[in-house]
Formats: C-alpha cells, structure tokens, sequence
C-alpha cells in the first residue's frame, strides 16, 4: 500500500502535512498524454502528486513542471500562500523534480487585439498558430533563468514566420470581361476574333487588350455607343456609322465627351440599371445617327438637340481640359 509523504517546510513557523486542504484541479493535454493542472487565484492550498506522476502547477505568477520521482509516497505541493510555493521552488535547487514551465497566457496579436495561449509548455516547447489573413506565428516556451533561481519564469515568445495580417489587394482588372480595343478599361468584344476584326489587330490574350493605333474601323471614339454594342444594344451598322462620325469631330468636343463618358460606360459595364437609363437617353441620338447614314428616314428631333447642344458644350469643356 503506497504511504503519503509530505513534504514538510519551515515557513513562517508553520509545519506543512497532508492535513492541508487538497487543490481542486483540471487536466489538460500535453505531449500525448493528460496533465493534471494546477492554476488560478482561488481554490485550496494544496496539491498532491501521485507516484510516479506529473503536473503543471501555476501559481502567483511562477509556472513549474512538477515530477513525482520518488518511490516511497505522493508529492504533496504547497501553494496556500505566496510565500509556501517559492519556499518549494527553492527547495530543489537541482531540478531534480521541477522545470520551468509556460502557463495559460493572453498576448497581443501580432494583427490587433489580444490572443489567448490555451496551452501549456516546457521550456523548448513550441506551437504555431496563424493570424489574420496567413500570418504564421510560432511561439516558443522559455525561461528568464536558471531552474535553480526560484524567482524565474517561463514565458510564451512569439517568432514570425511568414504571411501577412491584411488580403494583398485584387489584382487589376478591365471592367467587363473580354477585349478592350480603345485603352479606356471597358471590354469592348467577348469574343477574339470580333474584336480583332473591330481593330485589325491580334488581340492580346492575357492583358485583354488590343492596340487602337492602327487604324481599324473600330477606334472605339463613342464610348457609350461602344458599350451599347458590347451589350447588344445597338447594331454593328449602326455603330459604325456612329464610330466615323465620332472621326470627324475636333479634339476638343472629343476630349470633353471622353472625360464624361468613360465613366458613364464604365458604371454601364457594372450596372444593368445604368445600362437600362442609358440606353433610354441615347435612343433619339442612335436614331439621328441611323437618319444620318441612310438607315432610318425620320431620324429624330431630340437627336438633333443633342448634337445642337451638345457638341458645343463638349468642345467647351474639352477646351478647357486642354489648359
């Protein structure tokens, strides 16, 4: 039948015995198997090692691995006061049943705020853990000094090892999908051999893009008109017709439109609700185009307006850009 041992120490005059209350404890899992484990402020004043066992204790700040080497009874470990556990730290000055160890923590993360360490840990001891988007971190349990100091710690130090906190940005994309054939971002074609026929050009597959300085009939000037066309708004006759006449205005009336209606095309190629009130607005203009290159008769009164009104205003702030 095993004995009880006590472990008796001189403290403030007073003889410890197993007649101290025994600590209330929880396990916890560490290097394969179930630790008890001994922390917190409140709880009895007590512990008690069975033979041959082992345990955590953390109290009053100082966390020690605890061995039961003995062959003759239970380890009992005091912990009433502050005073009785640094008496028994300093009581085995060879490690010969204690180690430093790394307690239940709440650090700082390394991405804001706090992190609580679940675990616990000897000294070499490690663990990783990822934070934010991939930031790895790997913490590692150590010690301040030498087992023999009674007033050392262990600790939790934390050691970068790659990734970031934060999402790195999406990459830049053209609005739409497809082929922009006037530099302006929007995606003019979906298909390839649409937008080089527009160009004249061999698109480039990966950038999307296709050169605009060689000529081809589709320089894509009218840029509203040009995403009408990509949406299936508006026919390729009449788009081309659109087109050569967007060649035959001055660089000033082209320049005012493009600073309004790049964006205007750009919140089309986004918004099905901004494609739908566009293309309401732009049909007088499609229909005085259509009357202009002999595809309608009537053509329109409000298209008229527009260009009466318009260009003016256009080549004004085109002007003005300009300086």
């Amino acid at each position: 039948m095993k004995t009880q041992r006590a472990l008796s120490l001189a403290i403030g005059g007073m003889l410890l015995s197993t007649s101290a209350a025994m600590a209330a404890q929880d396990t916890v899992p560490y290097s394969g198997g179930t630790y008890s484990h001994y922390h917190g402020p409140d709880g009895p004043d007590m512990a008690r090692i069975d033979l041959g066992q082992d345990a955590f204790v953390d109290k009053f700040g100082f966390c020690r691995y605890v061995s039961n080497p003995e062959t003759e009874g239970d380890l009992m470990v005091p912990f009433a006061t502050a005073e009785e556990w640094r008496a028994f730290r300093q009581a085995d000055p060879d490690g010969s049943f204690l180690d430093h160890c790394c307690g239940l923590a709440t650090v700082t993360s390394p991405c804001g705020g706090s992190y609580s360490i679940d675990q616990l840990g000897r000294p070499g001891d490690t663990f990783e853990q990822v934070f934010g988007y991939n930031l790895t971190v790997r913490y590692t349990c150590g010690s301040t000094g030498p087992i023999s100091d009674p007033d050392t710690v262990g600790s939790w130090a934390g050691e970068t090892l790659s990734g970031q906190c934060d999402p790195p940005p999406p990459p830049p994309q053209t609005s739409g999908t497809g082929y922009d054939i006037d530099g302006d971002g929007i995606a003019d074609y979906n298909d390839h051999d649409e937008a080089a026929a527009a160009c004249g050009c061999d698109p480039d597959p990966v950038s999307n893009e296709c050169p605009n300085d060689t000529g081809g009939s589709g320089s894509g000037d009218s840029v509203i008109c040009t995403e009408l066309l990509r949406q299936g708004l508006m026919d390729a006759g009449l788009y081309a017709a659109d087109d050569a006449f967007g060649k035959s205005l001055s660089p000033d009336v082209m320049r005012g439109y493009h600073f309004w209606g790049k964006p205007v095309a750009r919140l089309m190629s986004e918004s099905a609700t901004a494609t739908a009130v566009t293309h309401v607005l732009a049909k007088p203009w499609m229909s005085e185009m259509a009357r202009q290159a002999g595809l309608e008769e009537e053509g329109s009164w409000l298209g008229r307006a527009y260009l009466a009104i318009g260009l003016p205003l256009n080549a004004e702030l085109g002007k003005a850009l300009a300086e």
